[in-house]
């Protein structure tokens, strides 16, 4: 009996104590979460008002592909807009922030949701009078101004409203401005080759370009720990780089930014694979983006020497100068067309498939066919199309 006092009865005793306690935890659980989950529904909801005022409710839409970025996506019931949420990579971890979209495609209201930046200086960025600037903004979040000493943070910011445009654009059904990058000036070009004066895009998935006789360009873009790192790479005829330009950084002092420092563009000239890149210790998540810039950079390079090239043309159209960028290959065949500048007001006409697929083959502009209602647009595409023909046998 004492051996069962002494052995058994306190592991038993404890067990039941465990039972007990772990079955209390269990009911306490089922009746708190509900009670929780319900006060974050209505926080959240609360949020949306604040972003999309006037709204009378809101539903949660389903986004098949969520852009990158996108959190969520809730429509206004009475058809006021919508509320998106997205997030980007700040200096403290993702910074989430909530956009209201009105029914006109521009921006009512934003509020952070998460925000892990440094408490005083990143922090900034849930500030009312920065906030406020994006009010009235469309996609294209022009005259936008960063927070000076809180760059990361405010480009952070400014990333996750343009994710959440990206959203927007999907569940609306609606062209908004996109995230891709301005293509690099000819500076960047004549940095990498001074000595030439003839550059020409290839029509390409990418950003690249026949620097002249002398090589080719190479322009690539991968986050970083600050934001995107891209580079514009030059390469020689035999596929070896012979500089590197960076376009786009904000990588920390002393760090990332070391990579910037021109000892370490210039250790970089002569490789022939991203293998072989020299990459900085304390640096690790810079160097894995420009790891990637250089294996993509790369693999773009191989397929240059058979891609077409783009030719710009112009021709004047209903309402200002059509510029149009066709692709073109060795042959003189069309691969592509695409429009670029253009005050026309029937500009989305000319872009339709059933318009531009005709080009595609060909290697003049006979036969095509202008679309009924845009007659003059679609001359004036035809023309620019012409033009462009015309720059590539002179070329």
């Amino acid at each position: 009996m004492n051996m069962f006092k002494d052995f058994v009865l306190p592991p038993l005793v404890l067990t039941i104590i465990c039972i007990v306690v772990s079955a209390a935890l269990v009911a306490t659980e089922s009746i708190t979460t509900p009670i929780i989950e319900e006060q974050q529904k209505a926080a959240a909801d609360a949020a949306r008002a604040v972003v999309l005022p006037g709204a009378s409710g809101f539903e949660l839409l389903s986004v098949t592909d969520m852009p990158e970025g996108g959190v969520d996506a809730y429509k206004a019931t009475d058809g006021s807009g919508y509320v998106i949420t997205a997030q980007a990579k700040g200096y403290g971890g993702q910074l989430k922030v909530m956009v209201g979209i009105d029914s006109n495609g521009l921006i009512a209201g934003t509020q952070v949701l998460e925000n892990n930046e440094t408490q005083g200086l990143g922090s900034r960025v849930s500030d009312a009078s920065f906030m406020n600037q994006y009010v009235g903004k469309d996609s294209t979040l022009e005259g936008i101004e960063t927070i000076g000493g809180v760059t990361i943070s405010s480009n952070a910011f400014n990333k996750a409203v343009q994710n959440a445009y990206q959203v927007y654009g999907q569940v609306a059904g609606v062209a908004v401005a996109g995230n891709e990058r301005d293509p690099i000036t000819d500076e960047v070009k004549t940095q990498l080759f001074p000595d030439v004066t003839a550059f020409n895009r290839y029509a390409v998935e990418g950003e690249a370009y026949k620097a002249g006789n002398a090589g080719y360009i190479v322009v690539t873009s991968n986050a970083g720990f600050a934001g995107d790192v891209t580079t514009a790479i030059g390469f020689d005829l035999n596929g070896a780089v012979t500089g590197v330009v960076f376009t786009e950084t904000n990588e920390t002092d002393d760090y990332g930014e070391q990579y910037t420092r021109k000892s370490w563009r210039e250790a970089q000239v002569g490789k022939t694979s991203a293998d072989q890149l020299n990459l900085i210790a304390g640096a690790t998540v810079t160097g894995d983006a420009l790891r990637a810039n250089f294996t993509e950079a790369f693999e773009l390079l191989a397929t240059l020497p058979e891609a077409a090239l783009e030719y710009e043309g112009a021709a004047e159209g209903y309402n200002g100068t059509m510029t149009v960028y066709v692709g073109i290959d060795a042959a003189g065949t069309i691969t592509s067309v695409r429009l670029g500048e253009s005050g026309d007001d029937f500009v989305t006409k000319v872009e339709d498939e059933a318009f531009s697929s005709q080009f595609i083959g060909k290697t003049s502009t006979d036969g095509i066919e202008t679309i009924s209602g845009a007659t003059m647009s679609s001359t004036a595409f035809i023309k620019a199309v012409d033009a462009a023909l015309a720059a590539q046998k002179g070329a």
